[in-house]
């Protein structure tokens, strides 16, 4: 994502916040645009650039998006995931990766769990240990703690470590705040879409090393139910050669009817079917398979 020059907001202006408002609704737009094309090897770069570009906006010392995960009790963990890294040395965030949520300080809690802004001082008393210890690493002079809320519950929070406190009394600053946490959400979103999708990806590849292992060799067929190819699986060297035979001539006839029919019945609905029978092959005896029936996209195969 382009920064925009932060000279040009006027800090000093009776409308500054405003202005950084019109910034920050631009930013949301490019933001949901570029953050939806993301994956699992672009998506740090991607949430580090959208951090560094509001914290430019704002005038911030630093920005850092923390995951949330707490329960009605107050229970669970807060893990610092992505900051801009201008002041925060990667040594130092380690200490923030996870920790308690209930070490945050008792107004802190209350302030997430409300989805209020929650405002510190960086050289106030009464931050609990690990905030203090995040002062002291960005030297800032107010702290805002804004809660991000995905589905009803809160899900992450953006820390913003400012130079200078945002003037409470300016008719912007409800507005402001608001574009933060929106800005922060969509970012967040996407976080976790990216985050899903690996799971699943993996969780897909771990299935398929099992079925690979597990099913002893797969065939193709054509509309005839010819056998175009074979594929070695868990039998291995053991593999039958079994092109250009027909499927019937190696299933059991009894089976012949509820084969053909779970096949047919894969290719029309485009699903995909189970189901067992005896193959014979040469003079070994029927042997009982488990079969999975998956159509095929380029022709009427399984």
């Amino acid at each position: 994502m382009e920064s925009e020059d932060p000279s040009a907001i006027d800090r000093q202006s009776a409308d500054s916040l405003k202005v950084v408002c019109a910034h920050l609704r631009r930013r949301a737009f490019r933001a949901t645009n570029k953050l939806s094309f993301a994956g699992k090897a672009t998506i740090v770069s991607a949430a580090t650039k959208v951090l560094e570009d509001l914290a430019s906006c704002i005038n911030a010392v630093d920005v850092h998006l923390f995951r949330v995960a707490v329960d009605e009790t107050g229970a669970g963990q807060v893990g610092l995931r992505y900051h801009t890294k201008s002041r925060l040395s990667p040594s130092a965030a380690q200490a923030f990766e996870k920790f308690q949520f209930r070490l945050l300080p008792s107004r802190v809690q209350d302030c997430i769990k409300e989805n209020q802004i929650a405002k510190l001082s960086g050289s106030s008393e009464g931050c609990g240990r690990i905030l203090s210890a995040l002062f002291a690493q960005v030297s800032c002079q107010t702290y805002y703690l804004c809660p991000l809320f995905i589905d009803g519950k809160v899900r992450g929070v953006l820390g913003l470590a400012c130079r200078e406190e945002f003037p409470a009394d300016d008719v912007s600053i409800e507005e402001f705040f608001d574009l933060l946490k929106l800005n922060s959400t969509i970012l967040l979103i996407n976080i976790l879409r990216v985050r899903r999708e690996s799971k699943r990806a993996k969780k897909l590849t771990k299935w398929r090393r099992i079925a690979d292992q597990a099913c002893d060799f797969a065939i193709t067929v054509n509309d005839q139910f010819d056998i175009e190819n074979t594929a070695a699986f868990g039998a291995g060297d053991d593999t039958p050669t079994l092109d250009g035979l027909r499927l019937t001539d190696i299933v059991v006839r009894t089976f012949h009817r509820d084969l053909v029919k779970q096949i047919n019945t894969a290719v029309e609905n485009s699903e995909v079917r189970t189901t067992d029978f005896q193959v014979s092959l040469g003079h070994e005896g029927p042997r009982w398979y488990l079969a999975r029936i998956e159509p095929s996209r380029s022709a009427n195969g399984c």
